[in-house]
């Protein structure tokens, strides 16, 4: 699998997964009783560029290709729900597997709000904002407490807005 990547390996009912991204895109893998096997029980990505597990709270995968961002339920090998949006380019999952929060390149022309919370257990989007930092700067500069009860993003060189609960509409102070 020369020039192959690997996501971190999480614990999974008895044996660890991981997923293997390489020319091919991305596919699972299972390390058990001391061996390393396709998991046949988990759908093939091809052409998928980035993937990343959530947190050990619910076994997710999500991954992103050519037609948007998919998130997997590993307990299952369902595909939780679909972001159909080629243009994404950055995810990262909320500490509780809650929200998955989805980027692309801002659009100046359009100015398009290109930030998007996504409810992963409906898949419903929660909330939108314009987003003029590197999309992939989201992990560093949108952070929830552990228990999601509060998120504070970034949104200008000396403001942070400051949501509590699942209200993303209405800043706390």
């Amino acid at each position: 699998m020369e020039g192959a990547h690997a996501t971190k390996p999480e614990e999974f009912k008895g044996f660890q997964r991981m997923m293997v991204r390489d020319e091919d895109g991305v596919s699972f893998f299972k390390f058990q009783d001391q061996k390393l096997e396709p998991d046949t029980t988990l759908p093939k990505y091809p052409g998928a560029q980035q993937c990343k597990f959530s947190s050990a709270h619910k076994p997710y995968a999500a991954l992103i290709d050519d037609t948007g961002v998919h998130v997997v339920d590993c307990s299952n090998g369902k595909e939780k729900m679909l972001v159909v949006n080629p243009d994404v380019n950055a995810f990262v999952f909320s500490p509780l597997a809650t929200y998955l929060l989805t980027c692309e390149k801002f659009n100046q022309k359009t100015g398009e709000k290109n930030l998007v919370f996504w409810e992963i257990s409906s898949g419903a989007e929660v909330a939108q904002y314009e987003w003029r930092k590197f999309p992939k700067d989201i992990a560093k500069l949108v952070h929830f407490t552990p228990d999601e009860q509060v998120c504070a993003k970034l949104a200008g060189r000396n403001l942070i807005d400051v949501y509590r609960g699942k209200d993303f509409e209405k800043i706390f102070v």
